[in-house]
């Protein structure tokens, strides 16, 4: 038998669960050829990078957009299958083409989008050999699921009628959840204990959020070092910046540690397990006899997961982060709860793994895989099973075998493939711009939006600089420059630094104003009401320090996006976008655009040293007196100020 996975490198599970069934698969089978391949990365190197990267993006920076698409996918069948079409738009072409060469007997996907692209084939026809889906989440939603496909390999059997819910049925196996071998032998929790260094008698949590360490594994880690007796194990992943801030400010009684690779012997060594997802090392805990208790989950399907994993009993769900040192301290309390989560251990064990269930269909065994099937699909009812192929749902395709037939549904099949791509790139499109600065500039250009662009009544011959730094260092030594050439600026401070500028607002008396400069965190991607709320707190910050209201605000990075200029009308702030803009020390391009009278320039400082700081302002102002031109603050230019 030959093999083909298809996998993803999106967070650590779904390559992991690859790994675990070509072990599986080989043990079963010692003749057996496995072939493992990146599924996105066969794709192309721009989609991996786009679907990595842009999830990162959501984790970090919009869990908002994230929440908002899984659940528009769940409650929406529309939504699924255009996006279940775009995936077979987008990969069909090049997954077929592996598929070809590789010449497999059996295709299995780990990955949602993978198994999109692979059902899509099935269903027209382009492969005849058996193809089945593993879910990697113990709550699946419906871009998980696949009726086109041969099977799809779940972890509990409430998922078959989660599913069924959702979408219409598919057929369904229900196999343990998939762990590497390592996490099946026996206990080493003497020794492992040891190791880590704890008491004998201690109660250890660990906290974890996976390979990536995403979501607020800190508030949590602190949250669960409150309850008293209680030592942590906060595993970081890959989030170095994580580690790093913990390293720094430690709770009491924690450890810490980042990426680590005997994840089995801290679960033995461990009471409890707090994850954030559901995902892989909530199924190794699973597996490995350890409670789990699932809180502060990431929006969409660590939620989902949590939930179910709650209902069914296998973990316990904590919905908001303060009641979750009482969680803990109930489970430490708890004298059976360590026997329990052992029991439901053995109980998963006695399930099917996915690697027989795999070699079953192969050999055309598929009784397993009615679990949750309706009656009219049932093997025993249904005349289809006896060839091990499932019987496809719904009307039979009409005019199939004719040519007139097969004509009409070419044609049906790449108008839908031209709309399906027209749609993708225009809601790509329309992201882009709506979360770019990009549309409120040229909205306060050509469509009159209230924003600063250029000043409106500002004296003859004069130019507006604003100058936007890091914190109160990098602008060392501009004032005197300013002064020598007889220039003012405004400067927009970053909050958090105006409270102890004193002695900064005392040498910028003479040399312009200061304005609202933003914080940090905000990114392209979040809210209004998130960024409004860091605008407010600049307010308060420059307010407090310089006994005036701001007026005009700067983001402290990137540009004025659709969501930054919403917060600052909202906090009657002017918005800043500029008419020139010189980043580094690369300068500004004089030759694309010549300085002219009424000009709005800003000058980013916020990635460049004091030196280069000022050197980039004195090629500025060099630049302006070469034109004649004398250089302002914003409270000489008529820049209307906010209703």
């Amino acid at each position: 038998m030959k093999l083909l996975i298809l996998t993803a490198s999106v967070g650590e599970g779904h390559n992991a669960a690859a790994r675990a069934v070509s072990d599986e698969i080989r043990e079963l089978d010692p003749a057996a050829e496995v072939q493992v391949e990146n599924g996105l990365a066969v794709v192309g190197a721009f989609w991996e990078k786009f679907v990595i990267d842009g999830y990162k993006i959501q984790l970090d920076k919009a869990q908002w957009s994230y929440s908002w698409l899984y659940w528009s996918i769940v409650k929406s069948k529309k939504v699924t299958y255009f996006y279940k079409g775009l995936c077979a738009v987008i990969g069909c072409r090049k997954i077929h083409r592996l598929i070809e060469a590789s010449q497999p007997d059996i295709v299995l996907s780990t990955y949602p989008l993978t198994s999109a692209m692979l059902a899509s084939l099935k269903r027209r026809g382009k492969i005849t050999m058996p193809c089945a889906n593993l879910v990697t989440d113990f709550a699946p939603h419906p871009m998980w699921m696949y009726p086109d496909l041969d099977d799809n390999y779940v972890m509990h059997i409430s998922t078959v009628e989660t599913v069924a819910s959702m979408m219409e049925p598919s057929p369904t196996t229900v196999v343990a959840p998939l762990v590497a071998r390592r996490f099946l032998g026996p206990s080493r929790r003497a020794s492992a204990r040891a190791e880590l260094g704890v008491p004998d008698d201690a109660f250890v949590a660990m906290v974890i959020g996976g390979g990536w360490g995403v979501g607020n594994i800190e508030r949590s880690a602190r949250a669960v070092a409150t309850v008293d007796g209680v030592w942590t194990l906060v595993v970081c992943g890959k989030n170095e910046s994580l580690k790093a801030k913990l390293d720094a400010d430690p709770p009491p009684r924690t450890i810490v540690c980042g990426y680590v690779t005997n994840m089995p012997d801290l679960i033995d060594a461990c009471d409890l397990a707090v994850q954030n997802a559901g995902g892989l090392t909530s199924l190794e805990a699973l597996r490995r006899g350890c409670p789990l208790l699932i809180t502060d989950a990431i929006p969409g399907h660590g939620v989902a997961n949590g939930e179910l994993m709650d209902r069914v009993g296998v973990a316990r769900y904590v919905r908001d982060v303060a009641d979750l040192p009482a969680a803990v301290a109930a489970c430490r309390d708890d004298p059976g709860l360590r026997a329990r989560a052992e029991r439901l251990a053995v109980g998963f064990a006695e399930l099917p793994s996915a690697g027989s269930a795999l070699v079953d269909l192969h050999s055309g065994a598929r009784s397993r895989a009615a679990v949750g099937l309706p009656d009219h699909l049932h093997p025993e009812t249904d005349p289809a099973a006896s060839s091990g192929r499932p019987q496809q749902a719904g009307p039979a395709r009409r005019n199939a075998t004719t040519p007139t037939g097969s004509r009409a549904g070419k044609a049906g099949g790449r108008h839908r493939l031209r709309w399906l791509s027209a749609t993708g790139v225009a809601l790509v499109a329309l992201f882009v711009l709506l979360t770019s600065g990009t549309s409120v500039s040229f909205a306060g250009g050509h469509l009159g939006l209230p924003v600063v662009e250029r000043a409106g009544t500002v004296p003859a011959g004069s130019v507006v600089l604003c100058i936007r730094m890091a914190d109160t260092a990098s602008v060392n030594g501009l004032p005197a420059l300013l002064a020598d050439h007889g220039a003012q600026a405004t400067f927009f401070l970053p909050a958090g630094d105006a409270a102890g500028a004193s002695a900064f607002l005392a040498d910028y008396a003479t040399a312009g104003e200061i304005q609202n400069g933003g914080v940090g965190g905000v990114s392209r991607l979040s809210t209004p009401s998130a960024v409004r709320r860091q605008v407010d707190e600049g307010s308060e910050d420059v307010r407090g320090a310089t006994g005036h209201a701001p007026i005009y605000y700067l983001p402290a990075h990137g540009s004025l996006t659709p969501a930054a200029y919403l917060a600052a009308r909202a906090a009657h702030l002017r918005g800043v976008v500029g008419s020139l803009w010189i980043h580094n020390s690369g300068g500004a391009s004089w030759a694309s655009h010549r300085l002219r009278s009424g000009d709005v320039v800003v000058l980013d400082l916020t990635r460049t040293t004091p030196a280069g700081g000022r050197a980039m302002l004195g090629a500025f102002l060099a630049e302006a007196a070469s034109h004649g031109l004398h250089v302002v603050d914003l409270s000489a230019s008529g820049a209307a100020l906010p209703a």
